[in-house]
């Protein structure tokens, strides 16, 4: 009998795991294309489209099963017929992880570290944080106990504030407004939580930040969000330079206190002279 050994052992159960994710990946973005197309009948029906370049300009790249879905899509939407439009299961499942190594990634993904990484003047105050079930406060001292905990709370000063998990928010997962009174927390529901049960909630990782005020510009889009710009860039290692791409707008509806797209918000694209598209999409 063949010997397996330990590295053999390890690259099998990590290419099984990386085929299982491929697989669920690729599903997942055909349901939505699914229920996009569902949803949006009209955008499947272009005048002169151009299917197959699009699909052989993927083959020829050496993708296989090309969704033509996603090319009718974005050409209804956007007006422009262009066959180099990346499909969303090619581009989250190919391109992006050969651009980003996405182990490397998630020792970025902690928001309690944001302010050890970037500084705090990019980021609101942090009232308190756990870090894998240890309170601190906003300057990483560590917090004896929740009788502490409780006392910072008390005098912060803010009425309402941000509760969110350190680890696993996008999409505005986890995310919520809560009021401090008299250093205990009324969540979302108006249900008074003792700080045992949060850490339990947020599997030990979260944060508590002051609800902050946007700026006017921002507010007039939707004043019960905090309105973002997203960009996305690209940085080349021959040029060392990083270059943007795309920049969008990120707004939330019907007295959504979030912007995530996922979450119910909307995205308008926004122009290199700084005007913005004259549409939004949502999710779907």
């Amino acid at each position: 009998m063949k010997q397996v050994g330990s590295h053999d052992m390890k690259d099998h159960i990590l290419n099984s795991f990386n085929g299982v994710k491929l697989w669920t990946n690729n599903l997942m973005y055909k349901n939505k294309i699914r229920e996009i197309s569902r949803r949006n009948p009209n955008c499947l029906t272009v005048a002169d489209n151009k299917c197959s370049e699009h699909i052989n300009y993927w083959k020829n790249l050496g993708f296989k099963n090309i969704d033509r879905r996603w090319y009718l899509f974005y050409t209804r939407c956007s007006g422009v017929d262009d066959i180099k439009y990346v499909p969303e299961n090619i581009y989250y499942n190919s391109i992006e992880p050969n651009l980003n190594n996405q182990y490397l990634s998630l020792g970025y993904a902690d928001k309690n570290m944001y302010e050890k990484f970037y500084g705090s003047d990019l980021f609101p105050d942090t009232i308190i944080r756990c870090i894998n079930g240890v309170f601190y406060d906003k300057y990483y001292n560590k917090i004896d106990d929740e009788i502490g905990a409780r006392s910072i709370l008390k005098n912060c000063g803010a009425t309402y504030c941000v509760l969110k998990p350190a680890i696993d928010s996008g999409g505005g997962r986890g995310v919520q407004i809560v009021r401090i009174d008299e250093g205990g927390i009324i969540d979302s529901c108006n249900r008074r939580v003792s700080l045992g049960n949060l850490v339990r909630s947020y599997y030990g990782n979260l944060l508590i930040q002051p609800k902050i005020e946007q700026d006017e510009f921002f507010a007039q889009f939707h004043d019960r969000s905090v309105n973002t710009m997203k960009l996305y860039t690209y940085y080349s290692e021959y040029s060392d330079e990083a270059y943007v791409l795309k920049s969008v707008l990120r707004m939330g509806i019907d007295n959504s206190f979030t912007d995530n797209q996922s979450a119910g918000g909307i995205s308008c694209g926004i122009y290199p002279d700084g005007r913005l598209n004259s549409f939004a999409f949502d999710k779907y």
